[in-house]
Order: structure tokens, then C-alpha cells, then sequence
């Protein structure tokens, strides 16, 4: 396994919360109301757009705590 930086810790952390934000917000469009794509049509549908706005939140939720602790001084002992 190679070495990973705190550093590398708290951007991948970033990224994650990024993700997360932007699962929460599909999932949102997605229960509000129908989704055009150009020439793809996606149907609303309530119950997958929460669900995927719930699984975002939670996604969010973990990098933030993942990027807590990869900002946290390490003790030397």
C-alpha cells in the first residue's frame, strides 16, 4: 500500500464531499420533477431521488468527518 499524505487524506476528502453534494442535488432534481437531457427524458420519481439524496448526505457527512481528521495534528507521541 503506498503512503498517503495528510494532505492527500484531506483533498480526496474534498472530492468526496463534492460528490456527495452533487448525488444530494441529482436526487433532489430527480423527486422534484423531470429531468431533460437534451433528447433524454428522465421521469420524476420521488422515491429514487430521495434515495439518492439521502445517500449523497451521508456520503457528505463521511468525507467531512474523514476530512476532520485528516486536518487533525497527529500526536508524536
Amino acid at each position: 500500500m503506498a503512503w498517503v499524505t495528510r494532505r492527500q487524506r484531506f483533498w480526496r476528502a474534498v472530492e468526496g464531499v463534492i460528490l456527495g453534494l452533487a448525488m444530494a442535488l441529482v436526487g433532489l432534481a430527480l423527486s422534484l420533477g423531470q429531468v431533460d437531457l437534451g433528447a433524454v427524458h428522465i421521469a420524476r420519481s420521488p422515491m429514487l431521488g430521495s434515495a439518492l439524496a439521502v445517500a449523497g448526505a451521508l456520503i457528505m457527512v463521511s468525507k467531512v468527518m474523514a476530512a476532520r481528521r485528516a486536518r487533525r495534528p497527529t500526536s508524536t507521541g
